[in-house]
């Protein structure tokens, strides 16, 4: 071997050595599987739609009682792109929340699903509702249940007024307390019930809109991004778009297209 040969092996190894100093790996993300994405954008002639069903099961037109969930444009979560929302009694849609109160003694359901939590070790739900009722006496409240029925190991509930859009939350893993899991659950359904007593202290309700549910199976995204050089056995692939959902406990839920 020449003194020119080594020279060039030598210094490559300096250089392979430097472009390590310089090589952070990123962290990889968990894989959260979007199973709905609701903002209720559609006609209240057509709802209930898909997965979706109410309880009275009463139809768009007519009138009431008893009133259902139905979808409604005069109260709704602004996001640019939409303008409706679930109101707790709009379905028939013969009142108007513009000057309709809920009536007195009013029981509606809304559920979603099934979901398939069977390999999921976290599911969370988010969205977003607006409340005015009787305080205590009457209520909205959320949670799941593992059979297609119209019953709840109830999450949290909200009562009186609310002065703006609230955040909800619903975390599959602790419902009733804490007692109750759905996690592991084949055939699991997301529910919403407004309860109004019988006397005559009403208000517009309750108004449910952006409904969100992921569940997370444990594993991670491996796919590769930009690479940045930290060891000599670092490896790089081409650049790719991916898609991801973040459910933080007090935030909205957000989702954004990357470019790595």
């Amino acid at each position: 071997m020449t003194y020119r040969s080594v020279f060039r092996a030598l210094l490559a190894l300096v250089l392979l050595g430097a472009l390590g100093i310089f090589m952070v790996p990123q962290p990889v993300d968990a894989v959260w599987h979007i199973v709905l994405s609701e903002r209720f954008a559609g006609s209240s002639l057509t709802w209930p739609w898909g997965n979706w069903t109410i309880n009275p099961n009463r139809p768009p037109t007519g009138s009431g009682p008893p009133y259902s969930w139905g979808v409604q444009d005069t109260y709704y979560k602004f996001n640019g792109m939409d303008t409706h929302s679930l109101w707790c009694c709009g379905q028939p849609n013969s009142l108007d929340p513009f000057q309709d109160n809920y009536p007195p003694g009013t029981v509606s359901w809304a559920k979603w699903g099934p979901i398939n939590l069977s390999q999921a070790v976290a599911a969370q739900a988010n969205f977003w509702f607006y409340c005015k009722t009787e305080p205590v006496q009457d209520y909205f409240r959320w949670g799941a249940y593992p059979s297609n029925t119209f019953n709840m190991y109830e999450y949290d509930r909200r009562s009186g007024v609310n002065t703006d859009w609230l955040n909800g939350f619903l975390d599959f893993d602790s419902l009733a307390g804490g007692t109750q899991s759905m996690l592991g659950q084949g055939s699991v359904y997301i529910v919403f019930q407004f309860v109004a007593d019988g006397d005559n202290q009403v208000n517009v309700g309750a108004f449910l809109d952006e409904v969100n549910i992921a569940w997370d199976d444990g594993m991670l995204d491996l796919e590769a991004k930009s690479p940045f050089f930290q060891d000599m056995d670092s490896t790089t692939t081409s650049t790719a778009t991916w898609m991801e959902i973040s459910f933080p406990p007090n935030d909205a839920p957000s989702i954004s297209a990357r470019r790595w």
